[in-house]
Parts: C-alpha cells; sequence; structure tokens
C-alpha cells in the first residue's frame, strides 16, 4: 500500500509540470542568465555558439595622455650698465629656461645672448671663450629649470639709452628665444695727451709761436658726441718777478697748425674752441694747436708759467 501510494504522488506531480506554459521555462532561463556573474565568459561564449549567436567582432577604449613640452624662457635679468671710460665693460647678465621634460634636454651649446640698439654695433656674447661663454649654474635651477649667466663685452662709446637684449636657448628639436630692454647710463669722458705746453726759446716781442709740443690730442672716451672743446687760459706769471706776466690773451688755439686764425683765448675763461668736435667711436680725437701769437714788449726776460698760480690751463668737453 505505502508503495502505491508514493507512485501516485509522483504521477500527480508530472501532472503538475506538465500544466506550466513552455513560456515560463524560457523567462526563468534568461532570469538565471542575468544573475551568473560576468567573469565566467566561457559560459555565455558557449551559449551563444549552442544557439547560433557567436560574437566575432569586440571594442576597447584607447586612452592617452598628452604633455607640451615646449621650452619656456622664464625670466631675463640684465643690470643698468654703466659703461667704463677708454676700454671695455663686461655686462654680466642671466636668464632662466623651463624644460618640461626636465633640464637634461636642454643643450648648453645652443645658449646665447646679444645686445642690440637700432643703429648701434650688436653686442654679443663670444661663445669661443670661457669669460664670455653662457654657463648653467646651481643657484636659480631645478629639475626642470637651469638659470644661465652669460658675459657680454661692451664698449665704451656704445651710445647711452634703452638696449633689448635676446636670448635663446635649445634642446634637439627647437630653439626658444625671448627679449626684454635695459639701460645704458650717460658716460661723458675725454682725456687729452701731452699735459704739459713748451715753447722753443722766445725773445721779447716775438709773434707767431706754435708750441714746440703740439698738438694737444682730445680723445672722446665717452658715449656721448663731444660738441665743443673748451680751453680755461690763464696768465702765465713770472717765476722770478711775479708782477710781470704773459697774458692769456695773447694765445690762440686752432684745429689748424697755424696762428692768427685761431680762437682767441680770454684769462680764467672757459673759451669754445671754433670747429673743434669729436663724435663718439673708438679712437675718436681731434687736435688742438696753441699759438702765442706775441711776447709782450713790455715784459723782463725770465720763464713765465702758471707754476705761481692756483690753477693750471684747464681744456674741457661740452656733449
Amino acid at each position: 500500500m505505502r508503495v502505491q501510494r508514493e507512485r501516485e504522488r509522483e504521477r500527480e506531480r508530472e501532472r503538475n509540470y506538465s500544466k506550466i506554459p513552455k513560456g515560463y521555462y524560457l523567462i526563468f532561463l534568461i532570469i538565471a542568465l542575468s544573475i551568473i556573474p560576468a567573469v565566467q565568459a566561457g559560459f555565455f561564449e558557449s551559449l551563444l555558439k549552442i544557439t547560433g549567436w557567436a560574437s566575432t567582432s569586440d571594442t576597447t577604449e584607447p586612452s592617452v595622455s598628452v604633455k607640451n613640452d615646449t621650452m619656456v624662457m622664464l625670466a631675463i635679468y640684465v643690470p643698468t650698465v654703466t659703461l667704463t671710460e677708454v676700454t671695455i665693460t663686461n655686462v654680466e647678465m642671466s636668464y632662466i629656461v623651463d624644460h618640461p621634460r626636465g633640464t637634461g634636454y636642454l643643450i648648453n651649446e645652443s645658449t646665447n645672448v646679444s645686445f642690440y640698439k637700432s643703429g648701434e654695433t650688436t653686442r654679443v656674447n663670444d661663445t669661443s671663450t670661457i669669460a664670455t661663454a653662457c654657463v648653467a649654474v646651481v643657484e636659480g635651477s631645478n629639475a626642470t629649470t637651469l638659470n644661465y649667466t652669460c658675459t657680454v663685452t661692451m664698449w665704451y662709446w656704445d651710445i647711452e639709452g634703452t638696449w633689448t637684449v635676446e636670448a635663446m636657448a635649445g634642446d634637439n628639436k627647437t630653439n626658444v628665444t625671448d627679449t626684454t630692454t635695459f639701460s645704458v647710463n650717460t658716460l661723458s669722458a675725454m682725456n687729452m695727451t701731452p699735459t704739459t705746453l713748451t715753447w722753443n726759446e722766445l725773445y721779447i716781442g716775438d709773434t707767431d709761436n706754435l708750441a714746440n709740443n703740439t698738438p694737444v690730442i682730445v680723445t672722446n672716451t665717452g658715449n656721448q658726441n663731444v660738441t665743443a672743446i673748451n680751453v680755461e687760459a690763464i696768465n702765465l706769471i713770472g717765476e722770478t718777478y711775479g708782477d710781470y706776466w704773459i697774458q692769456a690773451e695773447n694765445f690762440t688755439v686752432h684745429t689748424a697748425n697755424a696762428c692768427n686764425t685761431g680762437t682767441l683765448m680770454v684769462n680764467d675763461t672757459a673759451t669754445t674752441v671754433s670747429g673743434a668736435e669729436i663724435t663718439r667711436g673708438e679712437a675718436a680725437t681731434d687736435n688742438l694747436y696753441v699759438c702765442l701769437e706775441e711776447v709782450n714788449s713790455s715784459i723782463l726776460e725770465q720763464i713765465y708759467s702758471t707754476t705761481g698760480n692756483i690753477e693750471d690751463w684747464t681744456v674741457s668737453i661740452t656733449t
């Protein structure tokens, strides 16, 4: 009896299963597939092959990070320049370059600087000498920036005012340049040679007596055009008898080697010599000739000079 009852229950279950619509099986299958972890790709591939729905392609998402490696000139510094008369002035300047990839990409040999101004000779650092080459220094540098210092030679006649500096740096691909301005101060200066005047032996009443060691060569040692040369003459006093003198007005100064045509001097007064001027530049000079037009007939025989005076003759320039 017990076995018969078990068989009856089994047949009842089979009859109940047969009553479930077939669509329910499909719904059950879809739900089951949706909760299977995606990592079990092998199962899906097998299923797709069974159903004939196998995939022949797939997608990916490329991602590339691109940075700008362009060099940048961060700063250029040139101090205000004060030139030195007669000679050169070595101007030390600096600039900072940033390279995003690091300072190892910078090529030190590509660095150079130049100073320029319209109408003037361009001044550059001489890369062939250690003294004026650009060099990288530790101070002001880090992993991506280098501080370069360079020396540029300027001459005493380089004009005052605003100049432009152009700095350049490079890597193995390109060069970068930048500019800024700086100032050069005014330099008004001169020198002359000789600094004494002498004459051959003279006699009372002699005329047209040129100094025997002229011309006096006046050199413009600054960066300004000399528009006038001035001479302040002083009476020559007798060294033995100080009550007698040769007046300054007995002398003339000229730019030509001649008497009678020069500029007449005035005692203790700066007098502009006619035609005397000097443009700025290397070895820019003018010559002055001094003539004692007449030896006073009223003076005594003795040596006359500025020895007993408070001051000597003075030559000055106007710029």
